[in-house]
């Protein structure tokens, strides 16, 4: 069994257990706590995404009240539906970082993502939905509309499966971006850190039953690189589309990250649950820990949303918290230098 195909095979126990790696869901109330006051000193510019075009998404550019900076940062989302904001529970994450940033006279703007505001229908062929749909043109068109608003450097700040593609994407932008943070991102294909995730999970599980799941889907993954566009359209593999499947494991994060000149930093909660600091911070650390332009930061206590873990369980993200003043500060000092 090869190495991707074994990785991908534990995504059988993800269905199972209704988990996904690096997914954030958010809050089922699209307004939940959209009433909240912008800090004094900062104003809120609401813009569209891919303004005119079939994907317009709503969007804001926080900035300080005294006018607009010469340098901006873009939020790009985790998997799955994440508003602009990234709501989970009473938490809004992407939020808080854009208005700690506007105060350092970072102007930020964040966007709803696609399959947050079109769902299924972000694509003619939802089966041939893949990452470049899903997350990269947006994030791309998001830093055309920072440069064509006049903005001299334009810096990525990607979360989660955002930090996994960060590399990706400012290698397709060609220049558009001056840099990335990546935020609990990792050079590992998803199917891997699901893998970590749901292991301790199977003695739990019916082992039987778990089996038969994965010889069922054995057959499909061991063929996967031979099946045509038809095949990969029709069939899925633990549940996801084999043709996201196959696009998404196609991409080497690290490989993209070690070819690209621009500045890059690393940050990672070590009480993250759902990206390892062991495995995924260290492995990006292995592999770019030789680059000048590149940079790491490991942060005692915080978990996947960088707030300070009190569970060590994902259901904590229900409790109300804050990102860590450290990171607001960290990134705020990267991208001024």
């Amino acid at each position: 069994m090869n190495k991707r195909v074994a990785a991908v095979v534990v995504l059988a126990v993800c269905v199972l257990v209704a988990a996904a790696a690096m997914v954030i869901l958010p809050d089922n109330d699209k307004d939940s706590n959209s009433n909240d006051e912008v800090p004094e000193g900062l104003k809120e510019i609401g813009v569209m995404v891919n303004a005119g075009g079939r994907w317009e998404l709503n969007g804001k550019i926080t900035i300080n009240a005294d006018g607009p900076s010469d340098t901006a940062a873009v939020i790009v989302h985790g998997s799955g539906p994440v508003d602009m904001d990234c709501t989970v529970g009473p938490n809004k994450m992407y939020r808080e970082i854009a208005w700690g940033l506007a105060q350092y006279n970072v102007d930020v703007l964040r966007y709803d993502k696609r399959t947050f505001v079109y769902g299924t229908a972000s694509l003619d062929d939802p089966a041939k939905l893949t990452v470049k749909e899903e997350t990269i043109n947006d994030a791309i068109a998001a830093a055309e509309l920072m440069k064509e608003r006049g903005y001299e450097r334009v810096f990525l700040i990607g979360h989660s499966m955002g930090g996994m593609l960060a590399p990706a994407i400012v290698d397709e932008a060609h220049g558009l971006f001056d840099g990335f943070i990546s935020l609990a991102g990792s050079p590992r294909i998803m199917p891997e850190i699901q893998a970590d995730q749901n292991l301790a999970l199977i003695n739990s599980l019916n082992r039987a039953q778990i089996e038969q799941i994965v010889a069922t889907e054995m057959a499909k993954l061991d063929r996967l690189d031979s099946w045509t566009e038809s095949e990969l359209l029709s069939n899925k593999i633990f549940g996801l589309p084999a043709y996201y499947v196959k696009d998404m494991i196609s991409r080497d994060a690290g490989k993209i990250a070690v070819d690209l000149d621009v500045p890059m930093l690393f940050l990672q909660g070590s009480a993250d649950s759902q990206v390892y600091a062991d495995k995924d911070f260290k492995m990006w650390q292995d592999l770019l820990g030789d680059k000048e332009e590149a940079e790491f930061k490991l942060y005692d206590g915080l978990n996947h949303l960088f707030m300070v873990s009190t569970l060590g369980i994902s259901a904590e993200y229900q409790l109300k918290g804050h990102v860590g003043s450290e990171i607001i500060q960290d990134i705020a000092d990267f991208i001024n230098r």
